[in-house]
């Protein structure tokens, strides 16, 4: 999973692997600042592959650092921060 630029208050394709079949879930949440809890779901594009549409608010700071966990229903896929500056 990884990111190219991204823009707060615009979506943005989130792209994962695993295996083919399962319920994808993820949460982005803020790190350097408290910006609630961002649910996102998945959907099976192709076997194995999965996407979702994500989008994190404009935050007051130059720089906020965002994360995302990405949950299969039964454990935590992958984990990763991003940033987005303003």
């Amino acid at each position: 999973m990884g990111f190219s630029t991204i823009t707060g208050e615009e979506p943005f394709p989130i792209l994962v692997s695993a295996k083919a079949h399962r319920k994808l879930t993820a949460s982005i949440t803020g790190v350097n600042m408290n910006m609630g809890r961002i649910p996102i779901t998945f959907s099976e594009v192709s076997t194995g592959v999965y996407l979702a549409q994500g989008m994190v608010g404009v935050c007051s700071s130059e720089q906020m650092i965002w994360k995302i966990v990405v949950f299969d229903g039964i454990q935590e896929l992958v984990q990763k921060e991003f940033e987005v500056k303003r």
